[in-house]
């Protein structure tokens, strides 16, 4: 079963606090997270970070790694992420 096109959507449109109660990571983490160069997240006309379909995904991801399978490493998730 194919995964629908909307899930890598580029657009930005969700606030942190949106991306925050949908992948249950912290605003910190997530900052930390696009610090290291995992994501790269746009900013609106009034500079607020604004995630799209596709980093919501990524950070979900993320999460899996750092939770269940317990990469430890931001160098670790990037060569699985990638």
């Amino acid at each position: 079963m194919a995964l629908p096109q909307s899930l890598f959507d580029r657009k930005p449109r969700y606030t942190s606090r949106i991306v925050s109660e949908i992948t249950g990571l912290t605003r910190i983490a997530m900052k930390r997270y696009e610090a290291n160069g995992l994501l790269k997240i746009k900013r609106d006309e009034y500079r607020r970070k604004l995630y799209s379909n596709r980093d919501v995904l990524i950070l979900a991801v993320i999460k899996q790694l750092v939770k269940v399978k317990k990469v430890s490493s931001v160098n670790g998730i990037k060569v699985i992420l990638k």
